[in-house]
């Protein structure tokens, strides 16, 4: 990592905002960096890959448990990135503990609640629809719960999204 100390030292003076913004920028333009991404991605890739052919005969559900096994992978790069800028391990569960734990209690309701609503409703596509809408409602609701500002930064994305252009 030779080569990225006074370009670290500019990122970790701009840190000091709520937001990652200007970090980004930072370290996109960190000399090498691209190259690392995409040798990053490339092992994801290959990983991802190797895990849907082996899976492949014995169907879809361990087909999508091993494409979600491998997005784990994805992990080593963000800490590698988080590495860049001077944080470490602790900070990465500072980042992704709320919504991790958000994400396990709203999968959690969901499967506990599936076999109701498999009875209460009729068709796949009304089943969906609720699992989904109660879903966000869950998972808002704990990420709340969970941390004030991801809940914050939850509710500017849903807007966001919700008066976009339409193209």
């Amino acid at each position: 990592m030779a080569g990225y100390d006074s370009r670290v030292e500019h990122v970790r003076l701009e840190r000091s905002g709520s937001r990652l913004d200007g970090d980004c920028i930072a370290l996109v333009q960190l000399p090498g960096i691209v190259g690392l991404s995409f040798r990053y991605s490339l092992v994801g890739m290959f990983i991802t890959v190797v895990a849907i052919v082996v899976s492949l005969p014995y169907g879809i559900s361990v087909v999508s448990a091993a494409v979600a096994l491998t997005s784990l992978y994805a992990l080593v790069g963000f800490r590698a990135g988080i590495g860049l800028i001077g944080l470490g391990v602790r900070h990465v569960l500072l980042i992704l503990g709320p919504p991790t734990a958000a994400a396990a209690i709203m999968w959690l309701t969901i499967w506990a609640i599936r076999p109701y609503a498999v009875d209460w409703l009729a068709g796949p596509a009304l089943v969906l629809a609720a699992h989904v809408l109660f879903g966000v409602f869950v998972y808002a609701v704990a990420l709340h719960t969970a941390s004030r500002q991801y809940f914050n930064d939850f509710v500017d994305l849903g807007k966001r999204l919700l008066n976009r252009p339409r193209s």
